[in-house]
């Protein structure tokens, strides 16, 4: 039988802390990838395969390494089939996080502590299903089974935000944020955009502050509707010194012409400072993920499409020479905005921490103004959790930690609040056994508290 009651507290102060103050803990979930219409919807699923697979390439990569035929993935396989092969599958799986994952899931939102495997995959199959269907559990359900009070939703900025503004005027329990997704605007080179912008909003930019006073207009529309972020994922940086002229590379692009690689660069920066200053006047919040590299198997992007599955970690070099340029310019302006970084690659978290450490000061006394945000994506791991820790403790303060974030497409990644509240109780416990941190009980429930939502809570300046 699988059962979380204890799991991951491996030493009797973790047990304690944990039931006593961090079970059920509100979740401020202030970066994810759920769909504003489908929780506006109450989105049903005809099936566990439609709720766990359709959309989940965590999954499909696993699944990939098991040898499993890709019509049993994202294939035309039933369901049934789907599933039974995602269940071969995790029961060969021990020691990684989607084994801890699916079974907390089972159990927390189901109700079966049945290990998930080929013995036991008909009766999970049955159960699950019943549980579902158009009459059964939806996407609301599951947000409430969790105590999740705030959704940061990541969103097109052409978006008008319609199920925004529904959710808004709704009665839900809980909120649900926008995000302003800034990679699109730094793809000045892709015309597709431009047709896009010019489809939407039938306007079209010959010059770069028009351009810009456009993207200024959609950020303030994001902020009537309570947006409090702006998020970038790049693969690589490449900031440095700005040598050409932006406005004439830009002018260059939209008349067709060709431009240097370096002048394109700059260009994108340019953009960028300029739009992170505006971020700051509002006083956001900006997320910057960095080094995951998408669609790297040419032959499954062409089969298959993008999103697959088929990504991997960028060699990431050199990345304190871009942060320190960024984060100089915008702090010589006095435009740097309360920043969230996500580094991909956890050998990167002492270079993360200690460039942070450079720009915490600031007028307005927040604690962790520059924050390292949890581990992200590969590292998303018992491991890898623990290790960002440890070394966020290490080289800044625990404490302000902003904590967890699921940046998941499901409505069940929600149980990885709590699996990432048990390694912080855990490690607390650790401490406090080895007379590393006092057994003060006011101050072991400030701290989960803090970590857990209330951190997140101020840091993106939200109340319920």
């Amino acid at each position: 039988m699988f059962k979380k009651e204890n799991f991951l507290l491996r030493n009797v102060e973790a047990i304690r802390i944990y039931n006593k103050f961090c079970k059920g803990l509100p979740i401020v979930d202030y970066h994810c990838h759920l769909k504003s219409d489908e929780i506006y919807k109450d989105l049903k699923f005809k099936n566990i395969t439609e709720l766990w697979l359709s959309k989940d390439h965590y999954k499909w990569r696993l699944m990939r390494a098991n040898g499993i035929n890709e019509a049993r993935i994202t294939g035309l396989s039933s369901d049934k089939e789907k599933f039974f092969a995602w269940a071969e599958t995790i029961e060969r799986c021990p020691g990684n996080p989607l084994y801890h994952w699916a079974h907390m899931e089972l159990e927390e939102f189901f109700g079966i502590s049945l290990p998930l495997n080929l013995k036991n995959a008909q009766f999970i199959w049955e159960e699950a299903n019943r549980q579902l269907g158009s009459q059964g559990l939806g996407a609301r359900d599951f947000i409430r089974k969790l105590n999740v009070k705030v959704i940061g939703t990541t969103d097109n900025p052409l978006s008008n935000l319609g199920y925004h503004k529904k959710i808004a005027v709704s009665d839900f329990d809980f909120q649900v944020i926008p995000t302003f997704r800034m990679d699109n605007i730094l793809k000045i080179e892709d015309a597709s955009w431009f047709g896009e912008i010019a489809t939407s909003y039938q306007l079209e930019f010959s010059e770069l502050d028009e351009y810009l006073d456009f993207i200024k207009n959609r950020i303030e529309y994001f902020d009537a509707l309570g947006c409090r972020s702006a998020d970038l994922g790049l693969a690589t940086l490449d900031w440095a010194v700005i040598l050409s002229k932006p406005k004439k590379t830009f002018s260059q692009i939209r008349k067709g012409n060709e431009v240097s690689k370096r002048d394109l660069a700059d260009l994108k920066l340019y953009i960028l400072i300029e739009v992170l200053s505006f971020v700051c006047e509002k006083d956001w919040v900006f997320q910057l993920h960095y080094g995951a590299v998408g669609s790297v198997n040419e032959e499954a992007k062409d089969r298959l499409g993008t999103g697959k599955g088929f990504d991997t970690v960028s060699d990431q070099g050199n990345v304190s020479e871009p942060l320190l340029y960024l984060f100089n310019q915008l702090n010589n302006r006095k435009s740097l905005p309360r920043t969230v970084l996500y580094n991909i690659d956890g050998g990167k978290n002492i270079v993360t921490e200690a460039i942070m450490a450079c720009f915490q000061n600031n007028k307005e006394a927040v604690r962790g103004k520059m924050q390292h945000g949890p581990a992200w994506w590969f590292q998303d791991t018992l491991r890898g959790n623990q290790k960002q820790l440890e070394d966020l403790a290490e080289q800044g303060i625990l404490m302000n930690f902003i904590g967890m974030t699921t940046d998941s497409r499901s409505f069940l990644s929600y149980v990885r609040h709590d699996y990432f509240r048990r390694i912080l109780c855990n490690l607390l416990g650790q401490w406090i056994e080895a007379g590393e941190m006092p057994k003060d009980d006011n101050l072991i429930q400030r701290f989960i508290e803090d970590v857990s939502y209330r951190n997140a809570l101020n840091y993106f300046k939200l109340e319920w």
